[in-house]
């Protein structure tokens, strides 16, 4: 939520399942959204209600679906991001992610989104996308371990564990934090090698967890703000840049979409 382009506050709320339907009236899509909750106009009807906007950006296409229904949605897609270099089944959500980030904190950028999958997406000193990454999030990495194995089930926010555990649940937990922590470390030597000026911003769900293990891994001692990743490697001169956590991305460049579609009017 949004008052004129300062962030107010924002919401994780569970998807709705692909059978839900699109609500027809005010309170039904109060129920939806956390933030149509904190407007109050007391007994206007749906047909006098001045409708707040609403901006929408999903890769989820019953989610997609179901939100194009709002009388005054506006739906971004791949194509209303500025970023030179995209490829067509290029994530808008990675897109615009390294688009504000860059726009925010400057180019060379490399943003680490630590969701469902985790992605690394890249650009360069002129805002052009480099390229990236995709590989299998924190928590769907555990969840195929449980689902395929009679191990149990674990939470990836459970404390850090011991590199060399000495029972099951933590072995599971060492072998795939401590095999991401030192995947990404690789290739964040290897991004500052060719941009050794590059801001590296971590958001998605999981950032913390990622942040707190290349902290680890890398025995820096900064806050969880920001740091300096000091990530040595054969042959490589240690790479020193600053890492920020940074979980409003998205949202911050949506509402400087929304800017610029304004000014253009």
């Amino acid at each position: 939520m949004f008052s004129g382009s300062k962030l107010q506050q924002t919401w994780d709320i569970p998807y709705t399942n692909g059978d839900a339907k699109t609500p027809q009236q005010w309170a039904e899509w109060q129920v939806l959204s956390p933030a149509l909750q904190c407007i109050d106009e007391g007994g206007t009807s749906d047909e006098e209600r001045q409708w707040p906007s609403l901006w929408i950006l999903s890769v989820v296409p019953h989610q997609t679906q179901l939100w194009q229904g709002y009388p005054r949605g506006t739906l971004l897609q791949l194509t209303d991001i500025p970023l030179p270099g995209m490829y067509t089944s290029l994530g808008c959500d990675r897109a615009l992610a390294l688009w504000a980030a860059g726009e925010i904190y400057g180019w060379p950028m490399l943003v680490i989104d630590g969701g469902t999958a985790l992605t690394l997406t890249g650009a360069n000193a002129s805002g052009h996308l480099v390229g990236g990454a995709i590989l299998p999030g924190i928590a769907l990495q555990l969840r195929s371990l449980t689902q395929a194995t009679p191990l149990p089930d674990l939470q990836p926010t459970d404390p850090m564990p011991p590199r060399w555990a000495k029972n099951t649940a933590d072995a599971m937990r060492s072998g795939v934090l401590y095999t991401i922590w030192a995947g990404l470390s690789d290739f964040i030597q290897s991004w500052c090698q060719d941009f050794s000026h590059s801001h590296i911003v971590l958001t998605g769900g999981d950032h913390q967890q990622i942040f707190q293990g290349l902290q680890a891994l890398c025995n820096s001692t900064a806050s969880s703000a920001t740091a300096v990743l000091q990530i040595p490697g054969q042959g490589y001169e240690p790479c020193q840049n600053q890492l920020v956590c940074d979980e409003t991305l998205l949202f911050q460049g949506i509402q400087r979409l929304r800017a610029k579609r304004l000014e253009s009017q």
